[in-house]
């Protein structure tokens, strides 16, 4: 995160790193992310069935962090339908590039990936007596 911090590209992208880490979603849930699916004053984030590598709607708690930087991001992007849409073409998402781009920059390439986050997060988990998703 103090790497993460120093980051000098696209703010956007800066935040959009920031979010995938506080979530642990996958990359694709949160390139995908519409603001429809973002509940404020529940402080939830609804992932629709059909985004989900499971096939099931899954709720992300959103913690003041989480929100504060998704309210940072309405100010930007609150009139488009994605949250963190393209800068060639903001009717699509974030490029899956994007992200792994500031891991490169930053100087972790062949130390860690995007999804790496996500591992980590679910090995702490398990740690601490959450049982991994089975369907």
């Amino acid at each position: 995160m103090k790497d993460l911090e120093k980051y000098n590209g696209e703010h956007q992208t800066k935040l959009a790193f920031k979010l995938i880490i506080l979530t642990a979603v996958r990359t694709i849930e949160l390139r995908g992310a519409r603001w429809e699916e973002i509940d404020f004053t529940k402080k939830e984030w609804h992932i629709p069935a059909e985004r989900m590598k499971m096939g099931e709607k899954h709720i992300v708690p959103l913690a003041k962090q989480s929100l504060a930087i998704l309210k940072e991001m309405q100010k930007i992007t609150g009139n488009r339908e994605f949250v963190f849409p393209s800068h060639q073409n903001p009717n699509k998402f974030m490029s899956e590039n994007t992200l792994l781009g500031v891991i490169y920059r930053l100087g972790y390439k062949s130390k860690t990936t995007t999804h790496g986050f996500r591992a980590v997060f679910s090995t702490i988990l398990n740690e601490h007596g959450f049982n991994p998703y089975t369907p």
